[in-house]
């Protein structure tokens, strides 16, 4: 055999394991390497939550509660991810971390303020007493000679 011939196969071999051991080396870091982090998944827009709200009477116009309002308050739609109890379901996000009363979102102090609001805002934002979603409010809590009162 050539011993030209027998320097160019010994350098292939060598080159040919330097490249297999450099590109064994890369992958073996590669699966060592921790995985990329997952970026949650984003369904809503920014100010869907709320929790930007400077002015809670002028929250922005992509906040849930002006979606739920156009949809006449039924939240079936939430439910697909959030599920019936509004603990997470699918999405798991849980509604109850903010709407943390019994019912969830769906506690009437969600709209309405505190339990016995004297007056409570009505669903058409009215704080008016004239109003009647405001002005019955304590008649209907309360009692008056016609009832007993009425629960939520």
């Amino acid at each position: 055999m050539n011993p030209v011939s027998l320097r160019y196969r010994l350098l292939c071999i060598i080159l040919a394991l330097i490249l297999i051991g450099g590109g064994c080396s890369e992958l073996q870091e590669d699966l060592l390497a921790p995985p990329p982090r997952a970026q949650a998944l984003t369904v809503h827009s920014e100010g869907w939550s709320g929790r930007s709200i400077v002015d809670p009477a002028q929250p922005p116009a992509d906040f849930h509660g002006n979606y739920i309002r156009a949809q006449n308050w039924q939240m079936s739609s939430c439910w697909t991810c959030h599920g019936k109890d509004y603990a997470g379901g699918i999405s798991q996000v849980s509604c109850k971390t903010c709407h943390a009363k019994s019912g969830g979102p769906e506690n009437c102090t969600t709209c309405h303020g505190d339990v016995n609001p004297a007056p409570p805002r009505d669903l058409s934002r009215n704080v008016s007493t004239s109003a009647k979603g405001v002005g019955a409010h304590q008649s209907h809590l309360s009692g008056s000679g016609a009832t007993d009162g009425v629960r939520c």
